[in-house]
């Protein structure tokens, strides 16, 4: 799918969507349940815990073939997720057994963009945070020519990385990774206003882009963000990645 192609239940502009937001975590069947292809998704870490079985890696190749589901980008094990992790850096390394699962998934399915949580350890990047980061990037970056992605994240002060400048900045101190660029989350925070300024991209363009409307996490057209408007300047940048909705379901009524 080009970045131009709509999906089946999007608008023209969204060229995928991530299918593991208001599933339960770690379950890749449900996450894919609702998919309808031909269509690009991601997903958040599908499984229950950090080592993915290879044949349950290997299902989940097999039914993205069959529903015509084209894997872009996936999260790294972010700890436990239902409990209020996000990420586990701030405390420990993330197990090589886990990354060997990673690199399994890429030979299954493509995923080439790894979307990596740093930890709730404050508000300010620690040295050991840097030092990890710098160690994955590496990682991926040698085994499967894939880049690690850097997001801001809104609603959790004890989270280091909430502004596109301290993204940028842990970039530049690990010497590696991407940003996620998702519009949700740096509407929250206030960085973005209803113009993407020079300011918003003088360090580069993102490599990954995700949108849902604000305030509600909704679909667009649910909330005030003009979020058609911040991909139509992200593309007259330069900018030529996938737009991928991440937003939540409508309450079942």
């Amino acid at each position: 799918m080009t970045p131009d192609s709509p999906t089946p239940d999007s608008p023209a502009w969204i060229t995928g969507r991530n299918r593991s937001i208001g599933a339960p975590a770690g379950d890749w069947r449900s996450h894919l349940s609702a998919a309808q292809g031909p269509e690009t998704i991601e997903l958040w870490w599908p499984f229950p815990t950090p080592v993915a079985p290879p044949a349950e890696i290997q299902a989940l190749a097999r039914t993205l073939r069959q529903q015509q589901l084209r894997l872009t980008a996936i999260n790294l094990w972010g700890g436990d997720m239902t409990a209020g992790d996000r990420g586990i850096l701030h405390r420990a390394d993330l197990p090589r057994t886990h990354l060997e699962s990673i690199l399994r998934i890429h030979e299954a399915t493509g995923a080439d963009k790894f979307n990596l949580l740093l930890g709730r350890g404050g508000s300010d990047v620690l040295p050991s945070q840097v030092d990890r980061v710098r160690s994955i990037g590496e990682f991926f970056g040698d085994r499967v020519g894939g880049v690690v992605l850097i997001e801001p994240l809104s609603a959790m002060s004890d989270y280091p990385i909430r502004t596109i400048d301290r993204a940028w900045d842990l970039i530049g101190a690990a010497g590696t990774g991407g940003l996620l660029m998702d519009l949700h989350h740096l509407c929250a925070n206030g960085e973005i206003g209803a113009e993407l300024t020079a300011k918003d991209l003088r360090r580069g363009l993102p490599t990954h882009v995700q949108v849902a409307d604000h305030p509600g996490r909704g679909e667009p057209g649910s909330g005030t963000a003009p979020l058609q408007h911040w991909v139509r300047q992200l593309r007259q940048a330069g900018y030529a990645g996938e737009v991928m909705g991440e937003w939540l379901p409508r309450p079942v009524t």
